[in-house]
């Protein structure tokens, strides 16, 4: 189970990255990250991923959502968060 602080804090980065893709597209990428939104559906709920622009292979946030119910499927803090709060103009 992941501790309250850092499911804040993850939960922090989702806010940032659909900032991004409201701004950018729901595809987005730059030299250090790459975000993919996906809206939610009647079917599906809203989702959003994050890998690392150095390493294509690492996710580092994977987080689905409907209304106020949120899930935290994983989490990998790091230089990225940086990145992506550049991104959100933050």
């Amino acid at each position: 189970m992941m501790k309250a602080r850092v499911e804040k804090r993850a939960l922090a980065m989702r806010d940032l990255a659909v900032i991004v893709a409201n701004a950018r597209g729901a595809s987005y990428r730059d030299d250090h990250l790459r975000i993919e939104y996906r809206a939610a559906s009647e079917d599906r709920p809203h989702g959003v991923d994050i890998w690392r622009s150095d390493d294509r292979t690492t996710k580092v946030l994977n987080v689905i959502w409907r209304g106020d119910d949120a899930v935290v499927v994983s989490y990998r803090g790091g230089p990225w968060e940086r990145a992506l709060k550049r991104a959100a103009g933050v």
